[in-house]
């Protein structure tokens, strides 16, 4: 009986498993936190293809791999955010409104990708982010900053937007981790908590400026 070839695709159908991997990683970890996310653990969600080997093709290791999975997703979430952010110049309504309109934008597509954001908030809180990716998440999310000077021109605009990612992603957590249901009830609840958290941010009315209102 002839031997059967073994298929080969052509090299533009081939997956990137570059970006296999880097799926891998966040679906591993949104699953079993960083202490699971072990390389072979990783391997093995991309594909049962991909050995432990490949991962060192594309990256120095377990660490690299995580903080590119990290910035990708930080990347995805800025870019998102940034797009919804056109409501903040609505100045015609009181400031609570438009922090509500973009919350509800916010929440819609948090909703729809649970798995970043669950792995953002794990990796976000480990000792790899402090040692790899705290200064780069910084870059990131440096532009957002400068645009809300002009809005909020009283207030650190990094301290702001750093507070504002961290508190709703925070928030959002127990949805995506499915601790919590999603509900009206409880995206109002996390609302007043991000929004409270950014009032303590604000000078007071008896203050230099006029607070979040």
């Amino acid at each position: 009986m002839a031997k059967r070839r073994k298929q080969v695709l052509p090299k533009a159908e081939r997956p990137d498993q570059r970006l296999l991997l880097l799926d891998a990683a966040v679906s591993v970890i949104a699953k079993s936190g960083i202490e699971g996310a072990s390389v072979r653990a990783i391997a093995a969600e991309a594909s049962p293809t991909i050995t432990d080997a490949v991962i060192y093709r594309h990256f120095s290791g377990k660490d690299e791999l995580l903080l590119q999975a990290f910035l990708r997703v930080d990347a995805m979430l800025y870019e998102q955010i940034e797009k919804m952010c056109d409501v903040l110049w609505e100045k015609e309504l009181p400031t609570e409104n438009r922090l509500r309109f973009l919350w509800h934008s916010v929440w819609t597509w948090v909703t729809e990708h649970r798995a970043e954001v669950c792995f953002a908030v794990r990796y976000y809180y480990s000792a790899s982010y402090d040692a790899h990716a705290e200064e780069e998440n910084r870059k990131i999310w440096r532009t957002l900053a400068e645009k809300l000077k002009e809005l909020f021109p009283s207030v650190d605009a990094d301290c702001l937007v750093g507070t504002a990612v961290e508190q709703t992603l925070t928030a959002l957590y127990p949805i995506c981790s499915g601790r919590t249901p999603d509900s009206a009830s409880f995206s109002e609840f996390a609302f007043r908590k991000v929004y409270g958290a950014l009032k303590e941010l604000f000078p007071s009315a008896e203050g230099k400026g006029s607070g979040l209102r």
